[in-house]
């Protein structure tokens, strides 16, 4: 090898060892300033993960599951039953998938099929359309239904109604008034 190419693996060498040394000090660094306890940004391949493991954990859920909410900040995902979890989705939790955490409540007072039920009483109800109901969701933690309404949330008397229909008591449902979209009448499961 000449000089010139010995020159130039040298400086590719230095160059190597400075970049390492600042990546190095730059990583303990961040690991110094960043306290364990505190979560991590998440990437969009962690994003992906937590749906994989949301979606898994919908499949695996019977006839006692109200829903999941998602705590993407401390990247956990919280499973939310009427009673009896599965000893399928107890199992499924217990790995961790893809570095996610699953917290499983029996907490929900309604699963999930029986919001739905009652989410499609009230849009096809008379009471439904007599208070221009425009949307009906099913709260992800099976506490009840969030009813959007194309005008003014409607008075005690027709809320009341709508919650007979429903089947559910009054305080089970959460009223969202106009929000400027005219839309036919639907389900959010």
């Amino acid at each position: 090898m000449g000089t010139a190419t010995n020159r130039r693996w040298l400086v590719l060498g230095l160059g190597a060892l400075v970049t390492a040394g600042l990546v190095g000090a730059g990583a303990a660094r961040a690991a110094n300033e960043a306290p364990p306890d505190r979560p991590r940004p998440s990437s969009a391949a962690h994003e992906a993960s937590i749906s994989e493991v949301a979606d898994r954990l919908t499949e695996l859920g019977g006839t006692h599951f109200a829903g999941l909410t998602i705590d993407r900040e401390h990247q956990v995902i919280v499973s939310h039953w009427t009673q009896g979890i599965p000893v399928s989705v107890a199992r499924y939790a217990r790995t961790k998938p893809a570095g996610v955490a699953i917290e499983l409540r029996e907490n929900a007072p309604y699963s999930r099929e029986q919001l739905a039920d009652a989410a499609g009483r009230v849009v096809q109800s008379e009471e439904g359309r007599a208070a221009h109901v425009s949307m009906v969701a099913v709260a992800p933690d099976g506490s009840g239904l969030e009813v959007d309404v194309e005008q003014d949330v409607p008075d005690a008397s027709a809320q009341a109604a709508i919650a007979a229909v429903a089947g559910l008591p009054a305080g089970a449902i959460t009223w969202v008034p106009h929000r400027g979209v005219k839309t036919e009448p639907g389900v959010l499961r």
